[in-house]
Formats: structure tokens, C-alpha cells, sequence
């Protein structure tokens, strides 16, 4: 409930940093105004940043290097997918198919006496 206090330079500043898009805000967002609840901001939007600083914001963020003076201790997440966690998602999937297959048989295909055959 407490925010830090941050220190601020004085004049300008240059930054090193990597421009990146930051992902997409909840599909579904039960507080209008979270703003009027909380000082902190469960996610950034650029629409209510750019209403409250009245100023245009493009739609990109800069992290910060980690060796960059300015700031807070820095520790990005970096995507590492690659062609195994697709992989594994295609077994996962035919595994899926695999069950439902057998499952479906093994239900609807039964067992028929000889002695029924013969009856009929």
C-alpha cells in the first residue's frame, strides 16, 4: 500500500533499453475505473495513460538494460519457445485423438453370442 520513492534526475537523461509491445490487457476487466481503487495498475493501457498525462503515447514500452544507472533492479522475461513446445503440444494432441479414438470403439462396439445370432 505503500509506493517506493523514486529518485529523479534532473535534465536529460539517456536511456538503453529494448522497444518492445507490451501484451495485451485482460479480456475482461470487471473495474472501470481501478485507478479510483488502487494506486497500482493490475495492467498497462495506453488509452487511460495517454487521458491522464493529456499527452498522445505510441504503443511501445522500453525495458530498461539491466546495467542501465536509471531505475530499479531489472530482470526481463525472455520468450525461449522453439520447435520442441510445439512438438510436445502435437503429441499431447494426437495422444488426445488416440484415447477418443479407442474410447469410441471400445463402447460402441460389443460383443455378439453365436447363441443370439442363432435365435434371430
Amino acid at each position: 500500500s505503500i509506493l517506493p520513492k523514486i529518485p529523479v534526475a534532473d535534465g536529460k537523461v539517456e536511456i538503453n533499453g529494448v522497444l518492445v509491445n507490451l501484451p495485451s490487457h485482460p479480456p475482461l476487466v470487471l473495474i472501470d475505473d481501478w485507478t479510483a481503487v488502487t494506486k497500482r495498475w493490475p495492467f498497462f493501457n495506453y488509452d487511460i495513460y495517454a487521458e491522464r498525462m493529456n499527452k498522445p503515447v505510441l504503443p511501445y514500452l522500453v525495458q530498461l538494460d539491466a546495467d542501465d544507472e536509471y531505475g530499479f533492479l531489472r530482470l526481463w522475461p525472455q520468450h525461449k519457445g522453439g520447435s520442441s513446445m510445439h512438438i510436445g503440444y502435437a503429441i499431447q494432441w494426437y495422444a488426445f485423438a488416440a484415447i477418443v479414438f479407442f474410447t469410441y470403439f471400445g463402447v460402441n462396439i460389443k460383443r455378439v453370442d453365436s447363441q443370439e445370432v442363432d435365435d434371430e
